[in-house]
């Protein structure tokens, strides 16, 4: 036997409905689940002030409601948790009693009760992450990204929970004007991936970051450190670790993170090689050790045994963070105006420059493909001077140009 259909079914299969003109909050913006013309008549009783009226709706501002429970709310004092009955307004009898159902239908939860179970999707997710084999440096900046918005998602004052979160809300967060775009970019495809984990685990129906638009930018032009600039960095007075730091961004190509991670027991004192253990998308790789660098930690005695840089306020090393941080104040107060990055741009750019093969060049910045090479190499004038020469030259007509006529105007 089939099952009879609710109201809300029997709205949505109406093919031409009587138009009428939704009175919901947010209709005519589109906000909130709102869709098309109003086919429900619900009439609303609030128990903290007793306003009752009725309200016309469309059909996805009334499933909104009903999913979420979160608009369950009174128009007329904006209180939650009213008491709501509702008819399609086709098969609204003249004269219907006012059957109210049970409060606690739309009871919404406590912010406590939200941020519990935000946390345990958040525990979850990181664990998935974990499991895909993210790096600790992936897995925390996504973590972050998605409490400072979840931070950011709030209504009247009180979090949203996961089911109440709309596009509009993500729209807010990566609009912010003090993002660059780059940072839009790796926003949106942060929470991307935290909205589509929630739906594929059935925490949320809907994924709001479906409909988010793709962040337009274009790359800037590589702005490698010059050779005379990094020479005018170490004369400034930088002294012990920092200027070993500046040598293997510079050297070594490698980046804060894995300098902030090298330990003695990652260097082949005798072949001259260092172990990068903490490369990006982790893949630690053997690379050999520039005669520079290796002579300035023999002659610094640096341990063979432990961290290289150890923090002093929590067990371990000093973050990457840390190294970028310390670079970048040495770079200001040298008045060189670039970021500690660019030292590794310096060396695929160099290297290219001397000639290397852009294969070996890529290897040495220990990138997966050469694609990623277009952000630190920087287009050499004189290659492109001399590829332009080899242009094939045509004639130009040396007979005088004939004045112009009324159709050549």
């Amino acid at each position: 036997m089939e099952r009879a259909l609710t109201a809300v079914e029997r709205a949505a299969r109406i093919e031409t409905p009587r138009e009428q003109v939704c009175e919901g909050r947010n209709h005519d913006e589109g906000l909130h689940g709102h869709s098309g013309p109003a086919r429900f008549l619900v009439r609303i009783a609030c128990p903290m002030c007793g306003y009752g009226h009725d309200l016309r709706l469309c059909v996805g501002r009334v499933l909104y409601g009903l999913n979420s429970g979160r608009r369950m709310f009174c128009d007329g004092c904006e209180h939650e948790d009213v008491v709501a009955a509702f008819w399609t307004i086709e098969d609204l009898p003249a004269e219907e009693p006012m059957h109210m159902p049970s409060i606690s239908r739309w009871r919404r939860r406590s912010s406590h009760e939200i941020e519990q179970s935000v946390q345990q999707w958040l525990a979850t997710w990181e664990l998935r992450m974990m499991a895909q084999n993210c790096t600790k440096d992936t897995i925390t900046e996504r973590l972050t990204t998605a409490r400072a918005f979840l931070r950011t998602a709030v209504f009247e004052g009180e979090p949203l929970d996961l089911s109440e979160i709309r596009t509009h809300e993500l729209l807010r967060f990566i609009s912010r004007t003090d993002l660059k775009p780059s940072t839009r970019a790796t926003y949106r495809s942060t929470l991307t991936a935290f909205f589509r984990f929630l739906v594929g685990e059935g925490a949320i129906e809907h994924d709001p970051t479906a409909r988010l638009p793709r962040v337009r930018f274009r790359p800037a032009e590589p702005d490698p450190v010059r050779t005379i600039d990094m020479q005018r960095l170490l004369d400034s007075g930088i002294r012990g670790q920092t200027i070993t730091k500046v040598l293997l961004y510079a050297y070594e190509g490698l980046r804060a993170s894995e300098i902030a991670a090298i330990k003695g027991e990652d260097i082949d004192w005798e072949r001259g090689r260092i172990w990068v253990a903490h490369a990006k998308g982790g893949r630690p790789v053997w690379r050999p050790l520039h005669p520079l660098v290796l002579e300035h930690i023999q002659a610094q005695d640096y341990p063979r045994v432990g961290y290289w840089f150890p923090s002093y306020r929590i067990p371990g090393p000093v973050t990457g963070s840390s190294v970028s941080d310390t670079i970048s104040k040495a770079m200001k107060r040298a008045g060189i105006p670039h970021r500690p990055h660019d030292l590794r741009k310096w060396h695929g750019t160099t290297l290219l420059a001397l000639g290397a093969d852009s294969i070996d060049v890529q290897h040495s910045l220990r990138h997966v493909d050469g694609q990623s090479m277009k952000a630190y190499v920087l287009p050499n004038e004189e290659r492109i001077t001399a590829a332009k020469q080899r242009l094939p030259r045509v004639e130009i007509p040396t007979r005088p140009r004939r004045p112009h006529g009324p159709a050549e105007k």
